[in-house]
């Protein structure tokens, strides 16, 4: 993580549908670099995401977030496994 920065809003704010019990959860703004699996060179990704409220104090930059990322928009399509990071 370079940058872990909260929006302001909530999921439920956005007005997209969302998981049960996630409505609360803020939504920040990351930068990171993205390392994918086979050597590739990193590179640099800026997304928004939520974030589960028990999650938010873990946030630091310099930490590790395992990720999946749309290759035809790596730098923007980036989504966060919290079950693994």
């Amino acid at each position: 993580i370079k940058v872990a920065q909260p929006l302001g809003m909530t999921v439920a704010d956005t007005g997209s549908p969302h998981a049960p019990g996630t409505g609360d959860d803020p939504l920040y703004l990351f930068e990171v670099d993205v390392a994918l699996d086979g050597g590739a060179a990193p590179f640099p990704a800026r997304f928004g995401h939520r974030v589960p409220k028990d999650r938010i104090a873990t946030l630091a930059v310099g930490s590790t977030l395992r990720v999946a990322v749309d290759p035809s928009k790596p730098s923007e399509a980036v989504a966060i496994d919290w079950d693994r990071s």
